[in-house]
């Protein structure tokens, strides 16, 4: 804002002025007797800077600097203000105010964070009996105005989906609001439930993607959530498979806590989304294609130590695929029978009714075909197409390429 000032554009209509509050023909002050602001604070912490700055020079080096009138005036005569009056004073409706001046769509300077959006859903959510959310979105639009629906709907949404602490962690980045409104990875609901990450998963994404932002790397709300949450998401569902096909006891190693702990970690977003773009499992498939060092190294020690543990009265367990334990962790009801995912899934484990209800020879079928999808990519981009296949094909592998176009000539294999 400092730059935007001195490159002349204070006072040429393009910010807001500052506002004061008042009601009722009164001003309204703080603790300290100071009046209080309803708008601009950037601005006036932007030109007291500024301030500070040019009464320390000498007066001919003020002429130098080319300010404009405009800001020559603020920094020596004061501050031009508009005036922001409420005819009954209600705090709600003075802090809705406030965030929807600074939503991003109308600040580009300081726009207003979820964590502010979201206390506003939360205030008015104690306003109405019973706390119900579909009653919230229809009182905040009466505040608001039926224009800016979308506006009030993402605000719930996001109250009712993000925890305090992921908030603050999004307070604190350098992510942009609009990447997270309609981000399954944070939001996840209906069909999208089951991609919805944990805390401490999200944390770690905007972490890893917030440090990427500030260092100048080019991101967007698609790649933020194709090449950031998804690689975690992926890994967390790969923690949740493993725990499911070890047990909970093996998973309580030191070296599983290891691996967990370097999976949120910003060195192994790379390799994750390699693995999932070639489709290959976290603890690979060959030596051709051995996924990630340290998830293959954790899964051949859970293995030695899972047989080695005495099975005498025990049923064998079928494993889960990835796939199956992405949504293990969410409670979820099917509408035709009533059972929740977590429900058949230990039905399945331990061959209970669901179980003998089931076709063996299609569970199996099933299996390999989500094991054959999962090998299958699409790439929209030769460069994309590339660079995983630089990670995937050795110098000892056949590669067969087929283009395929719309043309009547015949098809030819390079």
């Amino acid at each position: 804002m400092k730059r935007a000032f001195v490159g002349g554009e204070y006072g040429q209509n393009l910010l807001k002025k500052p506002s004061l509050l008042q009601v009722a023909g009164m001003r309204l002050t703080c603790k300290d007797g100071g009046l209080r602001l309803a708008d601009g604070k950037q601005t006036l912490v932007a030109l007291q800077e500024l301030k500070a700055a040019y009464d320390a020079l000498a007066a001919e080096k003020c002429d130098e600097l080319g300010y404009t009138a405009a800001l020559i005036e603020a920094l020596t005569v004061g501050v031009d203000v508009a005036v922001v009056e409420f005819a009954d004073w209600d705090e709600d409706v003075s802090f809705a105010w406030t965030v929807a001046a600074h939503d991003a769509e109308s600040n580009k300077y300081k726009a207003t964070s979820l964590q502010d959006l979201v206390a506003v859903a939360i205030r008015y959510n104690k306003r109405v009996p019973g706390g119900s959310w579909p009653a919230t979105q229809t009182l905040l639009e009466s505040v608001y105005g039926r224009a800016r629906r979308m506006f009030v709907y993402r605000m719930v949404r996001a109250a009712q989906a993000l925890s305090p602490s992921v908030l603050q962690h999004l307070a604190a980045s350098a992510l942009p609001p609009s990447w997270i409104h309609d981000n399954k990875y944070f939001l996840g609901a209906g069909a999208d439930a089951n991609k919805k990450m944990s805390d401490e998963f999200l944390q770690a994404v905007i972490q890893i993607a917030s440090a990427d932002v500030v260092d100048g790397k080019a991101m967007s709300a698609g790649s933020f959530q194709a090449e950031y949450c998804a690689p975690l998401r992926h890994a967390e569902a790969w923690l949740v498979a493993r725990r499911r096909e070890f047990g909970e006891k093996l998973c309580s190693t030191m070296s599983f806590t290891r691996v967990r702990s370097f999976l949120l970690t910003s060195r192994a977003r790379l390799p994750l989304l390699q693995c999932m773009r070639a489709g290959v499992r976290l603890e690979g498939v060959s030596d051709e294609q051995p996924g990630i060092e340290q998830c293959r190294a954790l899964v051949a020690e859970l293995k030695t130590l899972h047989n080695q543990v005495p099975r005498k009265g025990k049923e064998d367990a079928l494993p889960l695929s990835d796939e199956a334990a992405e949504g293990a962790d969410f409670h979820t009801k099917d509408a035709n029978n009533g059972i929740t995912d977590d429900a058949a899934i230990e039905s399945l484990a331990l061959g209970g009714a669901v179980m003998a209800q089931v076709d063996q020879a299609e569970l199996v079928a099933s299996g390999r075909t989500d094991v054959a999808l999962a090998s299958l990519a699409y790439y929209t981009s030769v460069a994309e197409l590339l660079n995983t296949l630089a990670t995937v094909v050795l110098p000892s592998s056949k590669v067969l390429v087929l283009v395929d176009a719309p043309t009547s000539k015949s098809k030819s294999v390079l």
